[in-house]
């Protein structure tokens, strides 16, 4: 039997509720005086704020390069150049894919993040918004201040507000080489870290706390699933 046959794919679902405003970048487009410099990204059918998969995904694989101690020292992603040509005995690679330049692995990559969209109810909650203050987002004020001479350049922010909730799935496949506990974990505890950190740009500066809930997996082969709860979640040594 070959190494590569697929034993398995699962579905982790559940929703990210926002705890404060979140700030995922679009496209700037043309930007007028007194405008936003800093747009969010909405989906293009529904115009509607929407978290892209590869944002989500890039923060998991992010954290977990810190949390498994793979980022080097000039802070590059992690590409496994180290280890021996075409190896796969590299798990984070293995979950989340190789980079173009790196050691030239081979196989799938096996964790799909799909964009995640409001939920029914948060829709409903924007298109009010919007119909009362004329916007569906909030713009935070910030400045950048110049340490030696105190001169301020002030810039805005779109986020979307707190409280909305987005659906979210991620599909993971294992095959018959793989270690499906392990894959599982990894991509549980990269969650946890995004819960912890937090998601989108301005993190440091409050933008982006989210909270997973409602949390479940399931085999999509014989459709067995489980509850899964971030709490239970212990990192570290």
């Amino acid at each position: 039997m070959s190494e590569y046959k697929l034993m398995g794919i699962y579905k982790i679902s559940g929703q990210i509720k926002l705890e404060t405003g979140l700030h995922i970048g679009g496209d700037e487009g043309v930007i007028e005086i007194g405008g936003n410099d800093n747009p969010i990204v909405r989906d293009i059918a529904t115009e509607n704020p929407y978290i892209p998969g590869s944002s989500l995904k890039g923060k998991m694989r992010y954290l977990l390069e810190w949390y498994t101690g793979k980022v080097s020292k000039d802070g590059k992603v992690y590409d496994g150049k180290n280890l021996p040509k075409g190896s796969e005995n590299d798990l984070l690679l293995n979950v989340f894919g190789g980079t173009a330049g790196g050691n030239g692995r081979k196989g799938p990559t096996r964790v799909t993040v799909k964009d995640c969209f409001l939920i029914k109810k948060s829709e409903e909650k924007i298109k009010e918004m919007k119909e009362r203050t004329g916007t569906d987002t909030e713009f935070k004020m910030e400045n950048n201040i110049d340490r030696l001479t105190s001169h301020a350049v002030p810039r805005n922010l779109e986020r979307v507000p707190r409280n909305l909730v987005f659906n979210m799935e991620i599909n993971f496949k294992v095959l018959s080489k793989d270690n499906k506990n392990e894959i599982e974990k990894m991509i549980i505890e990269g969650l946890k870290l995004v819960e912890i950190e937090g998601l989108g740009g301005s993190v440091s500066r409050g933008s982006g706390q989210i909270k997973f809930e409602d949390l479940k997996i399931e085999n999509l082969f014989n459709g067995q699933e489980k509850n899964l709860d971030l709490n239970d979640i212990k990192l570290g040594d």
